[in-house]
């Protein structure tokens, strides 16, 4: 049943408490690269080490990448054009070892990229969780590029994916984390999808059954950022909304007040994976919900002194650059910086929306984690990476930029952060990383580019 506006404030309470080559002329393929060096960080040492030292570029077939001529500058060095796969977008970039990068699409395809020989290879498939195909079924809005493999990381020697599912069979959708050894991933060369284990499973699995659903269909805010803590081997993963907070009041009205309010409620949770921080043991511990109150985090890292930061999108403005620490409520979908999309069409007086407590812009709430940085007009903020110098006195981050077609600067001193500068790269950019040589890498997925960034000309 309905919940009124006391008992969503009961509700808030509780999740405030959660405490360059030759080519071949016949095949068009290209001489391998040299295996990597055997250099890794200090935290990935040991069987990583070993996966990396015996890499065979040689067993495989290599083509060169294809420059995107005359768009470099001091701060774009390099520009490719992303090598060719069925599906329609690359959604995350990875350095499985040094200057070894890797490139996964939502549905599975993968390629190796050596950007110092610039050529790159075909990696083994993936199978995700559910569905990446329309299924035509009105509660939610299903085909690619929305469901599968989000985002990667690295956690000593296993790679960790995130993955949106679309479970047809449970008519529902939830967000589940796989597991793959680095060695199994270099080392494959089948035509099958190379196996994974379930790391993680969201709950609860949200049901778009619903017949009001199909009003407001559960799609886009997945969330699935990764971040690995080399502090204590966890996986540290985001979780969105699935588009049930009310980010138009339009919305809210099309479903009902009752259901906006079932939906909240269920946002609320504290023991519900949704709008939330997951940290994930990867010594076979009990997963926890970390934090609450996220709508759309794409991006997570740990700056070089072990902070945890997370972006997310807010509704129209209000885009956040978050600080984490344990038991925080970042408040969506109660308040925001910004203001539901069409706050403007409805009355000034919030008595005569379709329910007052849908009045979000800029409200105040005792005990919400206030973002330390955010951003009105919106740049709809991906990844995160810490490119702080070594010597830096100071944390020094970049952001990814969808609608901001940028990657975007900010500088932290104690408990202040402000923007310093943004690149523009003019393309929608989908995730980013920080190489072992130092350069940016910056995945472009629309127009399917893969860009480096001289760090020094975002510093």
């Amino acid at each position: 049943m309905g919940v009124n506006k006391a008992t969503v404030s009961l509700l808030l309470v509780a999740a405030l408490s959660l405490s360059a080559c030759a080519t071949d002329s016949m095949t068009g393929a290209v001489p391998a690269p040299a295996p990597a060096p055997a250099v890794v960080p200090e935290a990935s040492a040991g069987d990583l080490l070993d996966a990396c030292a015996s890499w065979a570029p040689e067993t495989r077939d290599w083509f060169e990448l294809t420059p995107v001529a005359g768009d470099t500058s001091d701060a774009v060095v390099a520009r490719f054009v992303l090598p060719s796969s069925t599906a329609p977008r690359y959604n995350t970039l990875l350095e499985v070892c040094p200057g070894l990068w890797w490139v996964l699409t939502f549905s599975g395809e993968s390629r190796f990229i050596d950007l110092g020989e610039q050529v790159w290879s075909v990696g083994p498939a993936l199978a995700p969780s559910g569905e990446v195909g329309n299924i035509s079924v009105p509660g939610v809005e299903s085909g690619g590029p929305i469901w599968g493999f989000r985002d990667s990381v690295l956690g000593g020697d296993t790679l960790y994916l995130s993955d949106g599912v679309l479970d047809s069979v449970l008519d529902c959708v939830r967000v589940d984390v796989h597991a793959l050894l680095v060695e199994d991933l270099l080392g494959s060369e089948s035509e099958n999808p190379l196996p994974t284990t379930i790391a993680y499973r969201s709950s609860p699995c949200v049901s778009y059954g619903d017949s009001w659903r199909s009003d407001s269909p559960i799609r886009t805010h997945l969330g699935g950022a990764l971040a690995f803590s080399p502090a204590d081997n966890d996986v540290f993963l985001s979780i969105g909304d699935f588009h049930l907070g009310a980010s138009s009041l339009r919305q809210a009205a099309a479903i009902g007040v009752a259901n906006t309010e079932k939906d909240y409620a269920l946002l609320s949770d504290p023991t519900s994976a949704l709008g939330a921080l997951v940290r994930i043991p990867t010594d076979g511990g009990k997963p926890q919900i970390v934090a609450k109150g996220l709508r759309n985090s794409l991006g997570l890292t740990h700056s070089l002194d072990g902070t945890l930061w997370i972006s997310d999108h807010g509704p129209s403005g209000g885009d956040e650059l978050n600080r984490y620490s344990q038991g925080a409520n970042y408040g969506w979908p109660f308040t925001t910086q910004g203001e539901p999309y069409d706050r403007s069409s409805w009355p000034e007086d919030a008595d005569q929306l379709p329910a007052e407590w849908l009045d979000i812009g800029n409200r105040v709430i005792p005990g919400v984690t206030y973002p330390t940085l955010w951003w009105t007009p919106a740049i709809a903020p991906t990844a995160v990476v810490d490119i702080s110098g070594p010597s830096s006195a100071v944390t020094q981050l970049a952001l990814g930029g969808l609608r901001s077609e940028a990657v975007v600067t900010v500088t932290v001193e104690g408990e202040n952060a402000t923007e310093t500068g943004r690149v523009d790269v003019g393309a929608r950019v989908r995730d980013m990383a920080l190489s072992s040589l130092g350069s940016v890498l910056v995945l472009i997925t629309d127009s399917g580019e893969l860009i480096s960034i001289n760090p020094e000309a975002l510093r």
